[in-house]
Parts: structure tokens; sequence; C-alpha cells
């Protein structure tokens, strides 16, 4: 049952999909790299919003310090203590493990520091194979490390080989089965890393000629001032230290394949961020919000946007259909996840400040609501019960992604089958679903052709059930390594 307002309306809840982390590094020998990587780490918050962590190294030797919260909890006396020529960061959502301080990244095993984005596929079994070598998860007074960080640092720990390069090839060959990207601190160097597919992003950018900065996302590296130089390959493992720049590759990397998310491009990067093919995420999603337009036609007043998801769809949308783009809501940035009261009354008025519907704009229209995508269903249906509450002729649902009929395995929390709306819905069944008078998805070849992206180089498992990499099992629990040994 919908809780209502003291308005009498149902209280919206934006329920959205959740992201790993983002992650970051810098080598820049005499530098203040520390504070370099607290601005990288601000610039990516909206990957993930639970912990913050930086490590930093001199002389190989590592000192890092993590906090729960945003970004912004780093404060100075955190930062000026962090001295050294190398760095990693880590802001994080919990997709493995809980959201607690022990599972914070970076994580740290031995002379490795490693910042982690993405999802192990066998992480059970990976915990199982290195406590027989005695290799343990770490402990504190709230529970055991549950994070993939430290099973991906304690698996490259554990290898053979000629220096960290090789130890990263047979950890990958050996035990790292699922998506990933990395930034690593080891033997005085920064290391970038991708999967043998590459689902996740990592980028490089130059600083003033002396240094370089690997971020999940381009927008890092223009707020520290560096330079964009491009985007790492699948399977790459890119090493920085003051010989330069070296370049190795997995050795299970495929030839002419990858598997770039498909949802991270739509929904994730910040819309100032740059794609592999040059292009920045808001042309994209514009770019989408056309195709909607020119290939489903309609008869409407109005088109509205979902704050802040659904805003360059609708651009796009608009553009196309020629009909007039309105704000329809006024969402508040500055209430946070935990606006909490004890009283009922206030904490229900506290809802309208995150997202309040403007009246004028909505009372006998017919609405185009465009957004990035309708995954589970929660909040777009409370959004259309609300519309057609205050008045609304027509509610159509518009989404830039196709439907979402599977989960995710590889770094994206967007529930279980059971969870999502069209797991077993056509667009008309969505509708009835959510009481909107339409829902109209893009297809997945109108979706790919305006990402850029081919079957052969984008993961679509969450649209069609079709994974690229052999999964273990299809359930998923995001707490399995606190029970497994």
């Amino acid at each position: 049952m919908l809780q209502r307002t003291l308005t009498g309306l149902p209280k919206i809840t934006l329920q959205k999909p959740q992201h790993e982390c983002g992650i970051f590094g810098v080598y820049f020998p005499g530098e203040d790299v520390s504070r370099l990587t607290f601005y990288g780490l601000y610039a990516l918050q909206h990957r993930g919003q639970e912990s913050v962590g930086i490590a930093v190294s001199k002389n190989a030797k590592i000192k890092a310090h993590k906090k729960m919260g945003f970004v912004r909890e780093f404060f100075d006396q955190d930062i000026t203590r962090l001295k050294g020529d190398i760095a990693v960061g880590h802001t994080r959502y919990s997709n493995t493990g809980g959201s607690s301080l022990i599972n914070a990244q970076p994580a740290i095993y031995g002379n490795i520091a490693i910042a982690e984005n993405g999802n192990l596929v066998n992480p059970e079994a990976l915990r199982r194979k290195l406590a027989k070598f005695g290799y343990h998860p770490s402990y504190d007074k709230n529970g055991k490390c549950s994070s993939d960080g430290e099973l991906i640092a304690q698996a490259i720990h554990s290898q053979k080989g000629d220096g960290i390069v090789e130890k990263i090839k047979n950890a990958a060959a050996r035990d790292l089965k699922g998506a990933y990207s990395l930034t690593i601190l080891a033997d005085n160097a920064l290391i970038g890393v991708k999967d043998p597919l590459g689902f996740w992003p990592l980028c490089l950018g130059k600083l003033n000629n002396k240094g370089y900065a690997l971020a999940s996302e381009s927008c890092a590296l223009d707020v520290i001032g560096a330079k964009y130089l491009r985007e790492l390959e699948p399977g790459e493992v890119l090493t920085i230290d003051k010989n330069g720049t070296r370049s190795h590759f997995l050795p299970n990397t495929p030839k002419r394949q990858s598997a770039r998310c498909s949802f991270d491009i739509n929904y994730f990067l910040r819309p100032d961020s740059l794609l592999a093919t040059g292009a920045r995420a808001y042309e994209v999603r514009e770019k989408l919000g056309q195709v909607l337009a020119r290939k489903n036609r309609l008869d409407a007043d109005v088109v509205i946007e979902i704050p802040n998801s659904g805003q360059f769809g609708a651009i796009g949308y608009a553009q196309a259909s020629g009909i007039p783009l309105k704000v329809g809501f006024i969402k508040n940035s500055y209430i946070g996840r935990t606006f909490i009261s004890p009283d009922q009354r206030i904490r229900q008025l506290g809802v309208k400040l995150k997202l309040n519907p403007i009246p004028r704009v909505i009372a006998g229209k017919k609405i185009i609501l465009v957004d990035d995508s309708i995954v589970r269903g929660t909040s777009s249906r409370q959004i259309t019960e609300q519309l057609f509450k205050i008045g609304a002729k027509e509610v159509h649902w518009r989404s830039t992604f196709p439907q979402v009929t599977n989960p995710c395995f590889f770094g994206i929390d967007i529930g279980t089958n059971d969870e999502l709306i069209s797991a077993s819905k056509t667009p008309r069944q969505v509708a009835k679903e959510l009481g909107a008078t339409s829902v109209v998805f893009n297809t997945l070849e109108d979706f790919l052709e305006a990402v850029g992206l081919n079957p052969k180089t984008a993961c679509t498992g969450c649209i069609t059930g079709v994974y690229p990499i052999n999964l273990p099992h299809r359930e998923r629990n995001k707490f399995a390594l606190e029970v497994a040994e």
C-alpha cells in the first residue's frame, strides 16, 4: 500500500539501481597526490556514497585512510597525513558485502593496495581456495571483510611470478572470474587493470607532462586538470612508474570482443564524461531520446523529465517531437538518504521536499514522462498515481533503455527476477501495472546503434538474459562472503 502525504498524494521514493564504486589513481612524484585523489573522487561521488578511502605509497610503503560516508567526510587533517608519490582512491556502493568500514576500500594486503569497480562471480570458491594457502579475511569489531577488493588483493599476492605484472596476469588467468576495473599500488608503480572483456570504464590522463592519472570517468580527470588520453583496452594492464607507461595484456583476453556495460553508459556515467567513441554521455542520451520520439510518435502537450536521470533523454525527445519540454518536478538535491525525523507527519512532508510536482504544468495535460529506465517500477507507479491525482489527462512513460528483464551479476544492484517489473511483462502489461496510459522502451537494436556498440562489444545480459561470462549460479547473494570461508 502506498503511504500518503498530508495532501493525500502518494509518497514518492526514487528507487534507482545502484552502482558499486568509483576508482581513481594518480602517479605524480613531488605533488600532493592525496589531495588530487580527493578531488578526483569528489567528481566520482555519483558512483558510490557509502564509504571513501585513499591509499598512498612512498618508497613502496603504503599508508591508507578510510571513512564511511561521502567524499566530503575526508577532512584536511585526513589528507595531510597521507604523504606519497602515488595514490589510489575509492568511493563505494556495497554491491558485495555489507556497508561497513571493514569493507571500505582501497583493500590492502602486504605491499599491494587495490581500488576495485565491479564484481567477481566466483567469490565464495576463491575464498575457499585462498584459505587453503593461509589467506583469510580481515576482521574488525563489526565482523569480517566481505568485499571483492580484499579477495583480489590476496589472489594477486598469492601468485608466483617475476614482478607485480606477472602476478596480476596469473591471478586473472587462474582466479579472477567476473567484471572488474582496478587501480593498484605496488612496487613503486601505479597500475590500471581491466578484465579481459572490459565491462567497466577506466581511462588515462596526463598531468603537466610529468604525472598520470587513472579514473573511472573522464570527468574526474577534468577536475584535476589532467588531459584525457584514452580509455584502457579490455584486458589491459597499464603500469605507470618513473620509466613512463607500459601496456601488457591479460593472457585470456579475446580478440575483437568486449562486454562494455550498456546500463553504465545509459545511467551511471556523469553526463559530461567521455565515452571511448569520443562522444559525451549527455550526447548519447539526447540521441536515445530522439530515437524514442521518431519511432513512437505521439500527440501530447508536454514532455517532462524524471529528475535527474531522464534529463537529456527528455531534451532529445522534445527536440525530435516538437513537443515543448517543461519542468514538471522540483527535486531537492540537498535531502540525503537519511532524512529522518521522529515525527511521522514531518517525515511525510520531507518526501515532498525530495520530488515535488508542479500542478500548473501537469493538470489537464497529456504528459510524456522520459526516464533512463524502468527497473522495479516502484517509483514510476507512485509518480503516475500522483500525476493523475493532480489532474493529468494522460501519462505516457518513455524509457531510453530497453526493458530490464534479468538481474546483473557484474556490479549493478538492479534486483532479482522477481523484483523486475519487465521480467515477464510486455510494455502494455507494464503500463497497466504502473497505471499509465502507455509505456514504450527503446529497442535493443536502436539502443546499441545510438550508443555506438554492438552485441560483440557490449554486455546486454540484463536485457537479453544472455551473459558474456558463464555464471556459477543464477542466484546472487551480496552477503555470501559473510558466511563463506
